[in-house]
């Protein structure tokens, strides 16, 4: 039963971070505390007229949705092997996806597309 209050206080704060995130993402798109835009990754690119600043964002905003996922596998209760095996491979993958964002991150704040770019079509789930 305290693991439960834990996790429920946790899954809160997660909440709240994400929620104040979301918040912070209206508007223009720009990251901003206290009326002034926060420096970062996305601080060059939404400097630039005509980049789509709030894609990126919305990109970046996967990062704590990779994170909860993480967290939920490593702390779940699980007693059968079975069960075990796909949380695991939820945390690698999970983990190394976190990684591979980040550096496009990085990568698109110094090179963003132009922004006459056309939208690229999403490939369908299998």
């Amino acid at each position: 039963m305290r693991q439960g209050l834990r996790a429920r206080r946790r899954n809160g704060r997660l909440r709240r971070g994400l929620q104040e995130l979301r918040r912070k993402l209206q508007g223009d798109g720009n990251l901003k505390a206290g009326g002034r835009q926060r420096a970062g990754p996305f601080a060059s690119i939404s400097r630039r007229k005509g980049t789509r600043t709030m894609a990126y964002a919305r990109f970046a905003a996967m990062i704590p949705h990779h994170s909860i996922a993480i967290l939920t596998s490593e702390r779940a209760h699980i007693h059968d092997p079975r069960v075990r095996k796909p949380a695991d491979d939820i945390i690698d993958d999970q983990a190394r996806e976190i990684t591979e964002m980040k550096q496009l991150i990085v990568e698109l704040s110094g090179n963003p597309p132009s922004s006459n770019a056309p939208d690229l079509p999403a490939r369908p789930a299998k």
